[in-house]
């Protein structure tokens, strides 16, 4: 007898043990020990509200809440608090008793996992017909437009909500209830997600005095001259046709640099190298008088 999948991830959601939660719950707090949010607060904080953010739109679904808890655990703690993301998966393992539960989890996790620098819209995009991982992702962008978020955040998940309700007219996409769907959108394009007096002139100033307008050979890999204390955002925004970049000096805040606007791919990652090679060399110079 052949089995959907509806069937399967109901049978999956039977076999959770109420220890299970507090185990995975464990799981979770460990892989952000000592790992804090750009307010200082603890980072746990956050896949704990993305849970139970989850849990008020889909409070059956177990799989989920779970994935919520540990959705940044594969990125975030190899290295930090553990040796590798196969280490990670074991300790994700060994919270959840059964065996085909656990894999579940670990494989929602998995396709939560963002490459760093990569376009976030596609990989939003790449998650429309995988529903767990789904919910977890647009529960993450629930909270995370609900806390302060900078300009850049706004721009990128505005980009890929278009994206999303360009394929479905408009609609929820499915496997998100309306309610979700409408109050992501609600934070997006709200009174809540308008740009603060002050975030406005910084946009309007870096938009005005951009000086930079350059056309490279192509593409530049930035991120291969980049410090270890630069971090490079470079988002694509109205399809395509515009590019934001913004350049983080977390140990020198006063050397980065706010957002700004390019034409095209390649003069953004032009400006990414430049800019961050003069960095460089600043740190570099500093370091040497000492």
């Amino acid at each position: 007898m052949k089995i959907s999948l509806t069937q399967i991830r109901a049978l999956i959601k039977e076999k959770f043990a109420r220890d299970d939660f507090r185990d995975v719950y464990a799981t979770a707090q460990m892989a952000h020990v000592g790992q804090t949010r750009r307010d200082g607060s603890e980072y746990f904080t956050h896949p704990s509200e993305v849970k139970d953010i989850a849990q008020s739109f889909y409070p059956a679904d177990h799989v989920v809440h779970m994935a919520a808890l540990l959705h940044d655990s594969l990125e975030d703690a190899p290295g930090s608090t553990v040796q590798s993301v196969d280490e990670m998966e074991e300790f994700i393992r060994g919270s959840i008793q059964d065996p085909e539960a656990g894999a579940e989890v670990i494989r929602v996790v998995r396709a939560l996992t963002h490459e760093k620098g990569g376009d976030y819209t596609r990989y939003v995009m790449s998650l429309l017909n995988d529903t767990p991982a789904l919910r977890v992702k647009m529960a993450d962008m629930v909270h995370n437009l609900s806390d302060a978020p900078r300009p850049k955040q706004k721009i990128k998940y505005k980009s890929a909500l278009d994206a999303i309700s360009d394929q479905t007219g408009g609609s929820p996409p499915p496997g998100i209830s309306r309610d979700h769907w409408d109050q992501l959108y609600s934070l997006v394009e709200g009174k809540k997600m308008r740009l603060t007096e002050s975030e406005l002139r910084l946009l309007i100033r870096e938009e005005l005095g951009r000086t930079i307008s350059t056309v490279g050979d192509g593409p530049i890999p930035f991120w291969k001259t980049v410090a270890d204390d630069v971090e490079v955002n470079i988002l694509p925004i109205e399809a395509g046709t515009k590019y934001a970049c913004e350049i983080e000096v977390p140990s020198n805040p006063e050397l980065s640099s706010p957002l700004r606007y390019f034409t095209s791919e390649e003069e953004a990652n032009l400006f990414a190298r430049q800019y961050t090679e003069y960095v460089k060399n600043i740190i570099t110079n500093k370091e040497t008088k000492k």
